[in-house]
């Protein structure tokens, strides 16, 4: 049986996945005659070297990769000083993603919300910028994260930002910044020639013309979107290259050695990965390497792996109830 998107992130990938915290989110709420304290937390994802890769992989070939990002909201208690989850963590392609996410579980229903924000590790709230998070800047990220895919997914861009702008540019890429200030509203393209400097500068919610009508953003785009088909390319040889590694290592360890305990689960999670890329049958591998791993895949349940907790998604109107107690 295959597994989903989510279930495979979560019981395959996730458990080796560590966490570079971002920043911190807060803002105040009284329920039932009690004050809270919601904490809406932004990490980015840090995968291993092979989920890396496959990472690439999929955004190269079925187009959306594994998550970069993720969102976790957390509900203090200010008399107890007691804390839970409402609902599990959010994962998501990009850390500007998981800023829209953040602003959007902030302002649940409501058009505006003065927030603080401030450094990842703070627990009490008492984060050191205040400012008034509202629809238009989630809009304004949304539409900032719409123009970086128009030159590719963001398994292949540098992306980076705040609520205040954000800068994007093939990996690896020689070309400059774009840059999209989204307190003013424009976005800034880069010269495509040797000399530094701003070829365009304009509306960021008109970007979809100046790319039809302005010769330097089109030019910019192309060459972007060039650099974005090269790594695409390199990404599907590297992880079949490397898938091929992979499994020759695998079974120069088992030397041998049958499938179980430790050994089926080492099995397990690698099959998983080969197939979430490369489909059930492992197209595109070597014949030697083909059955090799085909032996191990007739022998492994997914199932097993599939043992996830879930939970419904959190109904917020401003917020309590919450069984998930952590600390």
């Amino acid at each position: 049986m295959s597994m989903d998107e989510r279930d495979f992130f979560e019981s395959v990938v996730d458990p080796s996945t560590e966490r570079i915290g971002l920043f911190g989110m807060a803002h105040d709420i009284t329920f039932d005659g009690r004050n809270f304290i919601v904490l809406h937390k932004v990490s980015k994802n840090v995968l291993t070297e092979f989920d890396q890769r496959l990472s690439r992989y999929l955004a190269a070939v079925h187009g959306v990769g594994l998550p970069m990002a993720a969102v976790e909201t957390r509900i203090r208690d200010v008399s107890s000083g007691r804390s839970w989850t409402p609902y599990p963590m959010r994962h998501l392609e990009s850390t500007p993603d998981a800023l829209a996410l953040a602003a959007q579980l902030a302002l649940g229903p409501e058009p505006q919300m003065r927030v603080r924000m401030g450094a990842w590790m703070s627990e009490d709230g008492n984060l050191d910028q205040e400012r008034l998070v509202t629809t238009d800047t989630v809009a304004s990220l949304e539409k900032a994260l719409s123009v970086c895919r128009t030159i590719g997914t963001p398994d292949f861009l540098e992306i980076s930002g705040d609520y205040d702008r954000v800068l994007v540019r093939p990996t690896g890429s020689k070309l400059d910044v774009m840059v999209m200030d989204l307190s003013r509203g424009t976005v800034s393209v880069p010269t495509t020639t040797e000399f530094a400097g701003t070829a365009y500068q304009g509306p960021l919610w008109d970007f979809e013309n100046a790319l039809r009508q302005n010769a330097a953003v089109a030019n910019f785009v192309a060459k972007a979107r060039h650099a974005v088909a090269s790594k695409k390319e390199e990404a599907i040889l590297d992880f079949r290259e490397l898938a091929e590694e992979r499994i020759h290592e695998f079974d120069a360890a088992l030397a041998g050695r049958p499938l179980v305990g430790y050994r089926m689960g080492g099995a397990s999670t690698l099959i998983a990965r080969l197939q979430k890329g490369l489909g059930a049958s492992l197209l595109g591998l070597s014949e030697a390497a083909q059955i090799t791993a085909l032996d191990w895949a007739e022998k492994v349940d997914l199932t097993d792996l599939q043992q996830i907790e879930t939970h419904g998604p959190g109904d917020d109107p401003r917020l309590p109830p919450g069984p998930r107690l952590v600390s």
